[in-house]
Parts: C-alpha cells; sequence; structure tokens
C-alpha cells in the first residue's frame, strides 16, 4: 500500500516578499501578497492532493508553519498573520480529515540560517520612512532586524524533523523545532 505524504511551505522555498512590516505602516498589496503565498497557495495545493489521499483512505500533510504561527512580534504582524490562518487550517484539517484516514500535522520552525530572515530584515526599508506611522520607533525595528539576522540555527535540524514526521506513524498536531524554541523567544524578549 503507498501512503501519500505532503509537505507544503513554498514561501520556505521560493522567493516571495515575506519580510517584516510593521502592521500599521505595511502596503495592503505586501499584505495580500503574503495571504496569496502562504495561505491560499497552501489550501490550494493541499486541496488538490488531497483528492488522491482520500481515494486511498491514508496520507498525511505536514504543512510549513513557524514559531510566528504561535507567537507574533514587532514588525512580524502580518506574516504572522499568514502563519496564524494556517494554524488554525491545519488544525481544522486534522480534525475534518482524521476519520478518512488523512493524517494533518504542523511544522514551526523557528530562525534558521536560510537567508529568509535576511530578506525580511533589509526589505521593510523599501517602504518603511519618515512619514510612516511607526517612524518613531525605526530604530527598535532595525535592531529587531540586527537581532533575527544574527545568530541563527543550522537547518539540518528543520530537514531532520521533517524526515521524522514523514516517517512517523503518529504525529502530533505541532512540531516545535528546536522543541523549545517557543520558550527561548519568550525568554529572550523578557529577558
Amino acid at each position: 500500500m503507498v501512503t501519500y505524504r505532503l509537505i507544503i511551505g513554498p514561501s520556505r522555498w521560493l522567493r516571495f516578499p515575506e519580510r517584516p512590516h510593521a502592521a500599521a505602516d505595511v502596503p495592503m498589496d505586501r499584505v495580500r501578497s503574503l495571504f496569496d503565498v502562504n495561505v491560499f497557495g497552501t489550501l490550494a495545493v493541499t486541496q488538490q492532493v488531497l483528492k488522491g489521499m482520500v481515494a486511498k483512505g491514508s496520507g498525511r500533510i505536514i504543512i510549513m508553519s513557524s514559531i510566528a504561527g504561535v507567537m507574533a512580534g514587532l514588525t512580524f504582524g502580518p506574516y504572522s498573520m499568514t502563519k496564524h490562518a494556517l494554524e488554525a487550517m491545519g488544525k481544522a484539517m486534522r480534525a475534518e480529515l482524521a476519520p478518512l484516514g488523512i493524517d494533518v500535522t504542523l511544522i514551526n520552525p523557528g530562525p534558521y540560517q536560510t537567508g529568509f530572515n535576511d530578506r525580511k530584515a533589509d526589505s521593510m526599508w523599501e517602504w518603511f520612512g519618515d512619514a510612516s506611522l511607526n517612524a518613531p520607533v525605526a530604530p527598535m525595528f532595525k535592531m529587531i532586524g540586527e537581532m533575527i539576522t544574527g545568530a541563527r540555527l543550522d537547518p539540518a535540524e528543520v530537514a531532520q524533523r521533517l524526515v521524522e514526521l514523514v516517517e512517523a506513524e503518529t504525529t502530533t498536531e505541532n512540531n516545535f523545532v528546536p522543541p523549545d524554541i517557543a520558550a527561548q523567544l519568550t525568554n529572550r524578549l523578557n529577558g
């Protein structure tokens, strides 16, 4: 018997305008682009693949979320909004599809050395300026950009967790990589 496995997360592999944005200032076309890629693109691919999985009565969907799907922070509002939407989609589908023999799980990586965070940190300044609502706190935004491009983790850790999820008999709803990433970030922000 063939069991289908699908890992969905186009924003991790393709270059799309996923960048930090101060939610009060971000141009709406950038927010729409984020939702098109992260949410609507993921849903469209999932719906197509599910046809085969439902026909076979088995399969696994692994949705590439992020720690930003469960925590929102400064300059990550729009990106976090899309990842929160993926969290809702994944959790709903997990409940809906389990009776059909299909497992749905989410992977929630933290900041990894993929170049993704570098593009995020650099691109905000393409549209953010002196006339922005958040202009008075621009130094803080720059500090956050430096933080997210600083010490980051080896992406091999995420790849290993994906392999484990593909091969697992059962999965949990969320899979944080590293497992303590939420506590690490909370401590760093409060610390």
